[in-house]
Order: C-alpha cells, then structure tokens, then sequence
C-alpha cells in the first residue's frame, strides 16, 4: 500500500535538521522508494524543506502568500497534486512541518481531515511520526525560539501560564494523541521520544528515518551544522529586554537577534542556567506525569518511563550572574556604531546605564590587559600607551554621556 507519512514535528524536536536531511539525501531516500518532494510555492518565513506547509495554510483557510496569485485552496490542490505524482513513481512520500502538531488541536480545519480525505479517495495511507520531548523542556524551548524571531516579549513563567490555559492539548500529549486515534487508529501513529538515549542508531537521524520504515544504517548525511540552535544564557534575556521595547519594530527586533545569535553560539558551557529551580520544575512536571505513562502504555508500548525526570543542575538565571555584564558588553560591540546608537536612544534611562556600564568594564579590562603587556617588555617603547589614552577616553565619555 503506497504511504503518506506525516511527520508533526513537535516543534523542538530537531524538526528543522530532520528537514533538512531529508531535502539534502532526497536522491538516497528515493532510491529506497521515497520521496522527499518540495512543495511548487515558498511561504514567506518558511524554510523549503517544510514541504507539508500547505496543509497547515489550509488548516487555518486563510492565504499566508499576500498578494498571492492564487487562494489556499488552489495551493491545496496543488500540494495533494504533488502527492500523487510522488506516489506514482514512489511507494512512500515524507511530509513535515512543525506547525502541524498545534494545527492538529487548535486550528479551524484539521490538516488531517484534509488529508485523509483524499487518501481515500486517492487509495493510500497516513502514518503519524510525533517526537515527543518533555513539557518543560519543550515549552522553554519554544518560548526561546519566540524570543529569537523577535515575536515573544513576555516572560516564560507568563507563557506557560497562557499556554495552559489556552492551547493545552500542545503539551498534553496523552489527550492530543488519543483525539488524533480516534481519527486514524493507534496503529497509524508512530511515537518517539526525543531523548538522545532513546534514539535507534544513536542520532536523531538514523531514528527518524528507523521510524518511517527505512534501515537504520541508512547513511544519511545530516546537516552541515545546527539548522535552529536557541539562544543560550543572558542572550535570552537580553533578546527579551529588546522585544518589550515599544518603539523598536519587528523587523528591528530580528536584526538585533542577529547579535544574540552571534554571541550566544560563543557562551562557554558554564553560561548556562536554568529559569525555574528544580522545585519548580519537578512542580510543573508532575501535572502531566499520569498522561505521560498513558503514551507509553498505548502507543510505545515499551514499558519505559517517557521521559527521564532528572533536573540538570545549572544556577537559576539572576541578572546578578557573574557573566551578564561581559556578556551584553559582547553584543553591543558587535553592533555597527549606528545601530548601537540607535538602540541606545530607545532604551529607558536605567537600561542605558547599565548597558553603559557594561561597555566601560569591558574597556577597563581591556586597558587593564595592554597595561599589563607594557610592563612586561623589556624595553617599554609605549607602543600600547596610545592605545591606552584612546580607550582611556572612551571610558570618560561614556561614563559621562550626559556632558557630550
């Protein structure tokens, strides 16, 4: 029977790499007799590779080209039209988007529906791949890619709290597997857990590709690099100070991310933190332990916790870590000297002086460290001394920004 396998993401489960993979090795894939096809149109802020994308336009009935020469409803037809091609020559197609798993629940037509509408009347089946991924983790996750793209400004503990009381089927997997059952049978979702210690092979994908009935030995060749790596330690917060600054607007928003993705990649492995303590995480985490053992009782089926509950011991983020000062001192020297004075102008005055305050230690350190090398020569021939005075007066005047 020729197959449709829908991968639903979840978002944060490596969704992006497994994409790209797939696009990059389509050639293998479909020497295994599958096909990995892109879709005819590109969607504004959608990466290619999100080749099932149609179906989540299609799912909210609402055009996401502007200005497009044709409706959602065309780019539907077009998107089921690619299918049956595929299945012409293939006996198996992949689609995926991340968006599909929160499409699913909450959007105003499933994207399911739609498709199991015409697999019936075009004669093939729908499998489910759903990586799972444990609330906490996911939620900070997500809430940190929100953050990145500039579209979050509030903190994570008022995201989880709209979350669950808004779109909570996202994280309760048990309820949101068991509606998507009843639509397409148990025996047609493929759950995996998104714990590397889990995955067939060792790598997210030799268990995907192990999960959509391929040899896990399939030598598929991942991606160069991390596909959507998150912010780590103070760029978050430093990212979420500018996304509540009213008069910056989105698109300044995701250049200055631009700079926090730079400096974040860079953080050692100790600038690390974890926003809530473990108190309250195993607190938060034990509102979904029954569902959870619920999806490995009727979908695993391995008799395996879902998730481990260990808590890693990082400190709980504080804007008094150590780092914070150094670290946003970091991004405002990457910036072009426009755009940080641009960014400057917009800050509240205590913002101002603290970011301020960053760029004189760091100038400090800097003077600190040439001094050194000229007392170390033998011959001190004052070759850093004009280099000293320069800084030394860039120190004054931005201690002193009011008498300029």
């Amino acid at each position: 029977m020729k197959t449709v396998y829908l991968h639903l993401g979840t978002p944060k489960t490596a969704t992006s790499s497994i994409q790209v993979a797939c696009e990059r090795n389509s050639k293998l894939l479909r020497k295994y007799g599958y096909s990995f096809p892109l879709f005819s149109y590109k969607y504004p802020g959608v990466r290619i590779e999100r080749n099932g994308h149609f179906l989540v336009e299609a799912s909210v009935m609402s055009s996401r080209i502007p200005d497009s020469d044709i409706s959602w409803q065309e780019r539907l037809k077009l998107g089921l039209d690619m299918i049956h091609t595929e299945l012409e020559n293939y006996d198996n197609v992949i689609l995926t988007d991340e968006s599909l798993w929160r499409s699913l629940n909450y959007n105003r037509q499933s994207p399911l529906q739609l498709l199991q509408k015409d697999a019936d009347e075009y004669g093939y089946d729908i499998k489910l791949v759903v990586y799972l991924r444990r609330q906490d983790s996911f939620l900070i996750s997500r809430w940190n890619q929100f953050v990145k793209e500039g579209k979050m400004n509030t903190s994570l503990a008022e995201h989880l709290d709209w979350m669950l009381e808004h779109e909570p089927l996202v994280v309760d997997y048990a309820s949101a597997l068991d509606r998507l059952s009843s639509q397409i049978g148990r025996e047609n979702i493929i759950v995996r857990r998104f714990e590397p210690s889990s995955w067939v092979g060792g790598t997210i994908y030799t268990d995907f590709v192990k999960a959509v009935g391929l040899p896990s030995d399939l030598p598929l060749q991942p991606p160069a690099r991390d596909v959507n790596p998150g912010l780590k330690g103070n760029m978050v917060e430093m990212q979420l100070l500018l996304n509540r600054l009213p008069s910056l607007s989105l698109e300044d928003k995701v250049y200055f991310s631009r700079f926090s993705k730079k400096i974040s990649e860079r953080l050692p492995a100790k600038d690390q933190y974890n926003i809530f303590s473990a108190e309250e995480t195993l607190q938060f985490l034990e509102q979904f332990r029954k569902g959870n053992e619920h999806v490995v009782t009727e979908y695993i089926r391995d008799g395996q916790p879902l998730f481990s509950y260990e808590v890693k011991d990082f400190p709980k983020w504080s804007q008094n870590n150590p780092w914070f000062l150094k670290d946003t001192a970091d991004f405002l020297c990457e910036l072009p000297a426009k755009k940080r004075a641009f960014l400057m102008n917009a800050l509240p005055m205590e913002t101002q002086v603290l970011f301020l305050t960053a760029m004189v230690l760091r100038l400090e350190t800097r003077v600190a460290d040439l001094e050194k090398l000229n007392a170390g020569e033998e011959k001190n021939d004052g070759k850093n001394q004009d280099l000293i005075t320069k800084i030394s007066r860039k120190i004054g005047s931005l201690s002193h920004p009011m008498e300029q």
